[in-house]
């Protein structure tokens, strides 16, 4: 399932222009940014919260599933790049920056994410 939906997001990124390390960064840069763009669209603007929360819910539950998160698989695909968006977060830590400590992380971070965001609904 993993390897799939892999390939369908790598069949949508062919689209892009530049070669693939200029889309590599370009998706790492949106998958950045998007995260804190919908944490401030959800207290912004509140007609758009529960589809913020179904985004973050799918997300969650891909991590849980894939055991990564698909678009830092289509980062690596693309840019050969080994890092993720959680690296930074890792190393101001002190951890080491492996597969298990980014996925601990990663689930922190959603799972905070979601729970805040379904508090907020009551």
């Amino acid at each position: 399932m993993r390897r799939r939906t892999a390939v369908w997001l790598w069949r949508l990124t062919e689209r892009l222009p530049g070669n693939s390390a200029f889309k590599g960064a370009f998706v790492k840069m949106l998958h950045e940014g998007g995260f804190w763009l919908l944490i401030a669209l959800y207290f912004a603007v509140p007609a758009s919260r529960m589809p913020i929360i179904a985004i973050f819910l799918v997300a969650w539950i891909s991590q849980l599933l894939l055991g990564a998160c698909i678009v830092t698989i289509i980062e690596r695909m693309l840019s050969n790049d080994r890092t993720t968006i959680m690296d930074p977060w890792l190393r101001r830590f002190g951890l080491p920056c492996t597969h298990r400590w980014r996925m601990r992380l990663t689930l922190i971070a959603s799972s905070s994410a979601l729970l805040v965001m379904l508090l907020n609904q009551l």
